[in-house]
């Protein structure tokens, strides 16, 4: 099973603020991360890459 790991970029180093997503909803400007459990991490923002190989997705906030 693929599984990713959410990040939010920053001023510095991506901030990791969620892991083992397996699913991700847009709507508007807000982003839904759902892990395996089912718990939902809200994001506002944009999505600004994905990378499919090492599972990781990469988020700009909204300012």
């Amino acid at each position: 099973m693929c599984l990713s790991t959410v990040f939010v970029l920053g001023e510095g180093e991506p901030e990791e603020i969620c892991s083992h997503i397996s699913n991700a909803t847009v709507e508007n400007d807000e982003i839904t991360f759902v892990d395996i459990m089912g718990a939902q991490t809200k994001v506002k923002g944009t999505i600004d890459s994905v990378d499919l190989v090492e599972n990781k997705i990469f988020v700009a906030a909204a300012k």
